[in-house]
């Protein structure tokens, strides 16, 4: 087997696992918008936009927690690119799980085949 032929297994079968197991998430995300487009005055008011996504949520190693970049807390979500359409999660997001909101600390792609499989995030309350 090639290295390419291992890392498209890898993330069926990660795709896979996600889509039967995986856990709900809300992902939103916040565009702002005139209040009245005829009173531009007014200002601006954020919309939120959901969008359901499956995934799956873990912590992070010991070794891995240097206080700074991964704090004690943090959660690392991988999610499907499926789920998400043309959305791109981006650290302006946040992600909603059991009723907590969590920022999005770091959003990193990952690619086969010519576009994002998945996306790892990593997440703080």
């Amino acid at each position: 087997m090639s290295i390419a032929t291992d890392v498209a297994a890898g993330i069926e079968e990660a795709q896979d696992v996600i889509a039967e197991i995986g856990e709900s998430f809300t992902l939103r995300q916040i565009s702002s918008t005139l209040r009245d487009p005829a009173k531009p005055w007014l200002g601006q008011v954020d919309v939120p936009t959901d969008t359901s996504v499956k995934g799956v949520i873990s912590g992070y190693r010991e070794r891995d927690i240097d206080g700074n970049l991964i704090q004690r807390g943090d959660l690392q979500v991988i999610i499907l690119q499926s789920d998400l359409d043309t959305l791109v999660p981006t650290t302006d997001d946040m992600l909603i799980w059991i009723g907590t909101t969590y920022s999005i600390i770091a959003s990193e792609p990952v690619p086969f085949n010519g576009t994002n499989a998945l996306y790892i995030l990593q997440v703080r309350a």
